[in-house]
Protein backbone atom coordinates (compact mmCIF):
# COMPACT_ATOMS: atom_id res chain seq x y z
CA UNK A 1 0.00 0.00 0.00
CA UNK A 2 2.61 2.81 1.01
CA UNK A 3 4.34 1.94 -2.68
CA UNK A 4 1.26 2.47 -4.37
CA UNK A 5 0.53 5.94 -2.40
CA UNK A 6 4.34 7.01 -3.17
CA UNK A 7 4.27 6.15 -7.03
CA UNK A 8 0.44 8.01 -7.16
CA UNK A 9 2.58 11.11 -5.29
CA UNK A 10 5.12 10.97 -7.72
CA UNK A 11 2.85 10.92 -10.53
CA UNK A 12 0.80 13.10 -9.30
CA UNK A 13 3.99 15.71 -9.03
CA UNK A 14 5.08 14.95 -12.10
CA UNK A 15 1.61 15.94 -14.01
CA UNK A 16 1.02 19.58 -11.89
CA UNK A 17 5.15 19.92 -12.55
CA UNK A 18 4.08 19.45 -16.61
CA UNK A 19 1.40 21.59 -16.46
CA UNK A 20 2.95 24.68 -14.73
CA UNK A 21 5.62 24.12 -17.02
CA UNK A 22 3.60 24.31 -20.18
CA UNK A 23 1.92 27.84 -18.66
CA UNK A 24 4.57 29.43 -18.25
CA UNK A 25 5.53 28.45 -22.10
CA UNK A 26 2.60 29.70 -23.42
CA UNK A 27 3.21 33.18 -21.41
CA UNK A 28 7.24 33.28 -23.19
CA UNK A 29 5.13 32.41 -26.72
CA UNK A 30 2.99 35.41 -25.78
CA UNK A 31 5.89 37.85 -25.67
CA UNK A 32 8.12 36.54 -28.58
CA UNK A 33 4.45 36.55 -30.69
CA UNK A 34 4.40 40.27 -29.58
CA UNK A 35 7.42 41.35 -30.45
CA UNK A 36 6.50 39.94 -33.85
CA UNK A 37 9.06 36.92 -33.65
CA UNK A 38 6.81 34.31 -34.21
CA UNK A 39 4.54 34.04 -37.09
CA UNK A 40 0.67 33.76 -36.48
CA UNK A 41 0.49 29.93 -37.51
CA UNK A 42 3.35 29.02 -35.76
CA UNK A 43 1.94 30.62 -32.47
CA UNK A 44 -1.17 29.07 -33.08
CA UNK A 45 0.34 25.50 -33.61
CA UNK A 46 2.53 25.94 -30.57
CA UNK A 47 -0.43 26.74 -28.47
CA UNK A 48 -2.79 23.93 -29.80
CA UNK A 49 0.10 21.29 -29.15
CA UNK A 50 0.56 22.67 -24.97
CA UNK A 51 -2.80 22.76 -24.25
CA UNK A 52 -3.58 18.92 -25.63
CA UNK A 53 -0.40 18.28 -23.87
CA UNK A 54 -2.08 19.41 -20.75
CA UNK A 55 -5.69 17.89 -21.32
CA UNK A 56 -4.08 14.39 -21.69
CA UNK A 57 -2.19 15.37 -18.49
CA UNK A 58 -5.56 16.02 -17.03
CA UNK A 59 -6.93 12.55 -18.24
CA UNK A 60 -4.18 10.53 -17.09
CA UNK A 61 -4.23 11.74 -13.44
CA UNK A 62 -8.11 11.47 -13.54
CA UNK A 63 -8.17 7.97 -14.37
CA UNK A 64 -5.48 7.22 -11.77
CA UNK A 65 -7.82 8.58 -9.28
CA UNK A 66 -10.86 7.17 -10.03
CA UNK A 67 -9.44 3.24 -10.63
CA UNK A 68 -7.70 0.57 -8.77
CA UNK A 69 -7.04 -2.79 -9.14
CA UNK A 70 -7.39 -5.64 -6.87
CA UNK A 71 -7.24 -9.31 -7.00
CA UNK A 72 -9.96 -12.31 -5.64
CA UNK A 73 -8.59 -15.73 -5.50
CA UNK A 74 -8.72 -18.46 -3.08
CA UNK A 75 -6.63 -17.28 -0.71
CA UNK A 76 -9.31 -14.84 -0.59
CA UNK A 77 -11.86 -17.49 -0.17
CA UNK A 78 -13.29 -18.05 -4.23
CA UNK A 79 -13.76 -21.53 -4.34
CA UNK A 80 -11.94 -22.13 -7.77
CA UNK A 81 -9.00 -20.23 -9.76
CA UNK A 82 -11.19 -21.54 -12.92
CA UNK A 83 -13.43 -18.79 -13.71
CA UNK A 84 -15.73 -19.36 -16.18
CA UNK A 85 -17.87 -16.28 -15.96
CA UNK A 86 -18.53 -13.24 -13.82
CA UNK A 87 -21.59 -11.64 -13.49
CA UNK A 88 -23.19 -8.90 -11.23
CA UNK A 89 -26.90 -8.65 -10.08
CA UNK A 90 -29.30 -5.85 -9.34
CA UNK A 91 -28.31 -6.02 -6.16
CA UNK A 92 -24.52 -5.34 -6.53
CA UNK A 93 -23.26 -9.10 -6.04
CA UNK A 94 -20.52 -10.41 -7.70
CA UNK A 95 -21.33 -14.09 -8.75
CA UNK A 96 -17.87 -16.23 -9.96
CA UNK A 97 -18.99 -19.03 -12.29
CA UNK A 98 -16.17 -21.54 -11.21
CA UNK A 99 -14.89 -24.91 -11.84
CA UNK A 100 -16.37 -26.09 -8.49
CA UNK A 101 -19.40 -24.37 -8.11
CA UNK A 102 -21.01 -21.08 -8.18
CA UNK A 103 -19.72 -17.85 -5.68
CA UNK A 104 -21.57 -14.95 -4.56
CA UNK A 105 -19.42 -12.26 -3.52
CA UNK A 106 -20.42 -9.10 -1.32
CA UNK A 107 -16.81 -7.25 -1.43
CA UNK A 108 -16.19 -8.92 2.04
CA UNK A 109 -17.30 -12.44 2.17
CA UNK A 110 -17.87 -15.44 -0.44
CA UNK A 111 -21.23 -17.52 -0.07
CA UNK A 112 -20.76 -20.66 -2.26
CA UNK A 113 -23.35 -22.95 -3.94
CA UNK A 114 -22.38 -26.62 -5.23
CA UNK A 115 -23.65 -29.72 -5.72
CA UNK A 116 -23.24 -30.09 -1.41
CA UNK A 117 -24.30 -27.26 -0.45
CA UNK A 118 -27.09 -26.40 1.69
CA UNK A 119 -29.96 -25.46 1.64
CA UNK A 120 -29.65 -24.62 -2.09
CA UNK A 121 -27.85 -27.68 -3.90
CA UNK A 122 -26.69 -27.10 -7.91
CA UNK A 123 -27.26 -29.89 -10.31
CA UNK A 124 -23.71 -29.59 -11.27
CA UNK A 125 -20.33 -28.06 -9.70
CA UNK A 126 -18.67 -26.91 -12.96
CA UNK A 127 -20.56 -24.30 -13.48
CA UNK A 128 -20.12 -21.89 -16.92
CA UNK A 129 -22.15 -19.00 -16.36
CA UNK A 130 -25.31 -17.16 -14.52
CA UNK A 131 -27.68 -14.41 -15.62
CA UNK A 132 -30.43 -12.92 -13.62
CA UNK A 133 -33.87 -12.40 -15.43
CA UNK A 134 -36.27 -9.61 -15.07
CA UNK A 135 -37.73 -10.91 -11.64
CA UNK A 136 -34.67 -11.06 -9.27
CA UNK A 137 -33.93 -14.66 -10.55
CA UNK A 138 -30.21 -16.20 -11.13
CA UNK A 139 -30.17 -18.54 -14.45
CA UNK A 140 -27.80 -20.77 -13.56
CA UNK A 141 -26.22 -22.96 -16.69
CA UNK A 142 -23.19 -25.98 -15.15
CA UNK A 143 -22.51 -29.40 -16.72
CA UNK A 144 -25.33 -30.91 -14.74
CA UNK A 145 -28.08 -28.43 -16.49
CA UNK A 146 -30.26 -25.35 -16.10
CA UNK A 147 -30.82 -24.12 -12.35
CA UNK A 148 -32.61 -20.98 -11.47
CA UNK A 149 -32.25 -19.20 -7.61
CA UNK A 150 -34.85 -16.70 -6.63
CA UNK A 151 -31.63 -14.60 -5.08
CA UNK A 152 -34.36 -12.93 -2.53
CA UNK A 153 -35.76 -15.99 -1.32
CA UNK A 154 -32.24 -17.88 -1.39
CA UNK A 155 -33.95 -20.81 -2.95
CA UNK A 156 -34.42 -22.90 -6.07
CA UNK A 157 -37.41 -22.53 -8.01
CA UNK A 158 -39.05 -24.89 -10.71
CA UNK A 159 -40.46 -23.26 -13.51
CA UNK A 160 -41.01 -26.17 -15.93
CA UNK A 161 -43.07 -28.17 -13.87
CA UNK A 162 -46.13 -27.46 -15.80
CA UNK A 163 -44.06 -27.77 -19.57
CA UNK A 164 -43.16 -31.23 -18.68
CA UNK A 165 -39.56 -31.35 -17.46
CA UNK A 166 -38.47 -34.53 -18.95
CA UNK A 167 -39.13 -33.20 -22.23
CA UNK A 168 -36.36 -30.84 -21.90
CA UNK A 169 -32.54 -32.42 -21.50
CA UNK A 170 -31.16 -29.14 -20.65
CA UNK A 171 -32.51 -29.77 -17.26
CA UNK A 172 -30.17 -32.34 -17.14
CA UNK A 173 -27.65 -32.10 -19.56
CA UNK A 174 -24.83 -29.65 -20.04
CA UNK A 175 -25.50 -26.50 -20.56
CA UNK A 176 -22.73 -24.33 -21.57
CA UNK A 177 -23.81 -20.81 -22.72
CA UNK A 178 -27.18 -18.78 -21.33
CA UNK A 179 -28.15 -15.30 -22.80
CA UNK A 180 -30.74 -12.90 -21.60
CA UNK A 181 -31.72 -11.00 -25.11
CA UNK A 182 -33.23 -7.26 -25.17
CA UNK A 183 -37.23 -9.16 -24.64
CA UNK A 184 -35.96 -10.52 -21.43
CA UNK A 185 -36.00 -14.28 -22.84
CA UNK A 186 -33.32 -16.76 -22.48
CA UNK A 187 -31.15 -18.24 -24.95
CA UNK A 188 -29.45 -21.65 -24.04
CA UNK A 189 -27.11 -23.87 -25.45
CA UNK A 190 -26.70 -27.28 -24.63
CA UNK A 191 -25.62 -30.53 -26.49
CA UNK A 192 -25.84 -29.23 -30.00
CA UNK A 193 -29.09 -27.79 -29.53
CA UNK A 194 -29.85 -23.89 -28.95
CA UNK A 195 -32.70 -23.12 -27.05
CA UNK A 196 -35.76 -20.08 -27.06
CA UNK A 197 -37.13 -19.59 -23.63
CA UNK A 198 -40.00 -16.92 -23.49
CA UNK A 199 -41.60 -15.57 -20.58
CA UNK A 200 -44.68 -13.94 -19.87
CA UNK A 201 -45.00 -10.53 -17.96
CA UNK A 202 -45.92 -12.74 -14.35
CA UNK A 203 -42.23 -14.46 -14.95
CA UNK A 204 -43.64 -17.89 -16.09
CA UNK A 205 -42.86 -19.66 -19.13
CA UNK A 206 -44.70 -19.37 -22.08
CA UNK A 207 -42.66 -20.68 -24.90
CA UNK A 208 -39.69 -23.22 -25.64
CA UNK A 209 -38.88 -23.56 -28.67
CA UNK A 210 -35.25 -25.07 -30.20
CA UNK A 211 -32.72 -25.27 -32.95
CA UNK A 212 -30.39 -28.30 -33.63
CA UNK A 213 -26.94 -27.04 -34.38
CA UNK A 214 -24.32 -29.52 -36.87
CA UNK A 215 -21.24 -30.91 -35.50
CA UNK A 216 -18.14 -28.44 -36.65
Amino acid sequence: IRTHMVDKLRFCLKTRFRLLFNYFFILILRKIHRFHMLNMRSYFTLILMLLLSSLLCLAQNFTSDNYTMDYVTMDNGLRHNYVDNIFQDHRGFIWFSTGNGLSRYDGYEFVHYTMDSFPVKLKGNFVHEACEDDFGRLWIVSDGGLDVLSISEQKLVNLFQDKGAENYPFLRQPVLNILKDSKGNFWLFSVNTLYNIVLNGKGKIETISKLLVGNH
